[in-house]
């Protein structure tokens, strides 16, 4: 009756957390390991779930480990992963990150920045972390720039970016015809920006 008690609260405890009880000891000592061996694929996700969860531990390690492999053809699989993961929660700290490994690999650039904004876009912060890296980061100014631009093709872009501006301009940054961001966008899409702009503004009222 006892064990089947507590396999039972093993089970509640699974169902509760929504995670393997094993995930608990997969530390920052598994992680660094599984940064060494190359990130082998792991059929329970551990490692990635990890570097999610724990961003603050695991993005330094990727990022030291990236740029120790950034001239080794053969890791070229091993540095697509761990770009994927540093980026994956796309925050201020992914884009610091991204900032790092673009001043250690030019080339590499454009791809880490759209790795970022993408991962960015999946939560819905795309703009504010445009906003964030470029404000920080003003040699990125290009790569971000031409995301920014290109995203612009998305039926939903324009009011996104709309609600992005309006965010900042209640934290204390006007809207301006010379901002930094909308000045990069093509003519069409930010008469679209502006009226999206002004469709929340009178919604509000």
């Amino acid at each position: 009756m006892r064990k089947n008690y507590l396999v039972a609260f093993a089970f509640a405890v699974r169902l509760i957390s929504g995670r393997e009880p094993s995930v608990a000891v997969f530390d920052k000592a598994a992680f660094r390991k599984a940064v060494e061996d190359g990130l082998p694929t792991d059929p329970r996700d551990l490692a990635v779930r990890y570097a999610v969860s724990h961003e603050e531990i695991a993005i330094p390690i990727l990022v030291a480990a990236i740029k120790e492999k950034l001239n080794d053809r053969q890791a070229e699989r091993f540095n697509l992963v761990a770009i994927d993961w540093a980026t994956y929660n796309a925050s201020e700290r992914a884009a610091d990150a991204v900032a790092d490994l673009c001043a250690a690999d030019v080339k590499r650039c454009p791809l880490l920045v759209k790795k970022l904004l993408n991962h960015g876009a999946a939560r819905d912060r795309q703009y504010e972390i445009a906003y964030y890296t470029v404000e920080r980061y003003p040699i990125l100014m290009e790569p971000v720039a031409t995301w920014v631009a290109d995203s612009m093709k998305f039926s939903t872009a324009a009011r996104d970016f709309a609600r992005e501006v309006l965010k900042r301009e209640k934290a204390g940054h006007p809207i301006r015809d010379n901002d930094q961001l909308l000045t990069r966008i093509p003519s069409e899409a930010r008469e679209r920006v502006k009226q999206a702009v002004e469709t929340a503004r009178n919604a509000g009222r």
